[in-house]
């Protein structure tokens, strides 16, 4: 099942990404950011509180390592947000997203380094390897 809503997850970035360089023609990528986030704030308020769980998460955020996580995960968030929103505004949501799709490569090094796990196989490194050859020929090909 988790293929399948990885493969789903994959279809909404796409149009994702699509609709983005839409908003690009008339919004900067900061714009862009922010208007998304406050939906994501507005849908995502009242169903923490209907279902019982914005207290639960704020009590969690009393433990400082997953405080400092949390802060840390968010920087690196918005920051690859606006770098991808300025690579779809630069060049187009099929080439940014082409690019993009090299970031397992980048998970299995910081998945080692961080949580010292081998999250790999010989199956996942061939696929990397596709990925560099597909990174390779989108450069030297556009």
């Amino acid at each position: 099942m988790w293929f399948w809503y990885a493969l789903g997850a994959s279809a909404l970035w796409g149009i994702g990404y699509v609709i983005n360089q839409i908003l690009m023609r008339s919004l900067t990528s900061m714009e862009v950011l922010l208007l998304e986030s406050f939906v994501v704030l507005v849908i995502f308020i009242p169903w923490l509180f209907f279902n019982g769980t914005f207290k639960p998460m704020l009590l969690k955020l009393t433990d400082m390592k997953t405080l400092a996580l949390m802060m840390f995960g968010s920087v690196v968030y918005i920051s690859a947000a606006i770098l991808i929103l300025t690579s779809i505004g630069s060049s187009n949501a099929t080439l940014a997203a082409i690019i993009e799709a090299s970031y397992p490569i980048f998970t299995m090094i910081f998945a080692y380094l961080l949580i010292g796990e081998i999250q790999f196989s010989f199956y996942s490194i061939v696929g990397c390897v596709f990925i560099i050859a597909g990174l390779i020929i989108v450069h030297y090909g556009h």
